[in-house]
């Protein structure tokens, strides 16, 4: 399970909620659908759909079944990163690094066995991409301290294509 990193309280007409920041980066707030909020202390909170549990695009999985898969994506991107940078892993196939890895990690397979995994290496840089039988879910480099991108609450893009810009994120 995920850490708490902090958490704060919102008022959004009227109705208070409680929003948590896990470690792995992924803010969590119950509200009621609504953009904008206003936090207890003054400050304006911008909270996009992105941050809300609502998850009205991609109700598959609930909040700490995404949250699990987060954390153990972020183990997984660390690994192939390890391998690409220290290790033959920027010579190996996807397939081959995987397996490689799921040999000290299996627990990693086994997170993962109803999904798809795919790994991308660029100019010696990595990046990971979970993705269900409909779309992609999670994307992660091993070059960052935090998931790089979430896609659980974007408009559904029946893909499995990676986005990030290995380039830019890992300078």
């Amino acid at each position: 399970m995920a850490r708490i990193a902090s958490s704060f309280t919102v008022k959004t007409l009227g109705i208070t909620t409680l929003c948590t920041t896990l470690l792995i980066g992924i803010t969590a707030c119950v509200n009621d659908g609504t953009n904008k909020a206003e936090v207890d202390n003054a400050n304006t909170l911008q909270a996009s759909a992105a941050g809300s549990s609502n998850n009205s695009h991609y109700p598959r999985y609930s909040q700490e079944r995404r949250g699990d898969l987060a954390s153990q994506l972020k183990d997984l991107a660390n690994h192939v990163d390890g391998h690409v940078k220290f290790g033959n892993g920027a010579n190996m196939s996807s397939d081959d690094l995987l397996a490689e890895i799921y040999k000290s990690r299996p627990q990693l397979q086994t997170s993962f066995a109803t999904f798809n995994i795919k790994i991308k290496v660029e100019d010696g840089h990595s990046a990971v991409l979970l993705c269900d039988a409909h779309r992609e879910l999670l994307e992660d480099s091993g070059c960052t301290a935090n998931v790089d991108a979430n896609y659980w609450q974007q408009e559904v893009s029946q893909s499995c294509e990676f986005k990030l810009d290995l380039a830019m994120i890992c300078q």
